[in-house]
């Protein structure tokens, strides 16, 4: 039993740190920075959506092998444990990878180098864009 619980709480943060961030930028950071090129508030040939899938491929990798370690060495339970804290994790995080105040947040400051208006048309841009 406190090998099913140690293993839920590593499920449950490997989900977190890794694929809640996969699915804030395949759900908020790629659609919104298509939507601001399109607006003409990104300077032209930014590496904004490469870095997202640089970000993304890195942080699936790191929680298919912490998976696939667990898999092969976790002792009995640990697979449980770990599934259901990731499942836990997913239902928990979901509602945090779409459009919302700490995720606009986190875009202006990283990727604020790359506007080419200012921060407060960019800001009316959030507050206007579905």
């Amino acid at each position: 039993m406190i090998i099913t619980f140690i293993f839920f709480v590593i499920g449950f943060l490997a989900f977190t740190f890794t694929m809640i961030s996969v699915l804030i930028c395949l759900f908020f950071g790629i659609p919104i920075t298509n939507k601001m090129a399109k607006a003409d508030l990104l300077v032209k040939n930014n590496p904004i959506i490469k870095r997202y899938w640089t970000s993304i491929s890195i942080l699936t990798i790191t929680f298919l092998c912490v998976s696939g370690l667990i898999y092969i060495f976790g002792p009995a339970g640990a697979l449980k444990g770990y599934i259901i804290g990731a499942i836990f994790s997913f239902i928990i995080g979901v509602g945090k990878t779409g459009k919302n105040s700490n995720n606009m947040k986190d875009y202006i400051n990283t990727q604020r180098q790359y506007f080419n208006k200012s921060e407060e048309d960019v800001m009316s841009f959030f507050n206007n864009s579905k």
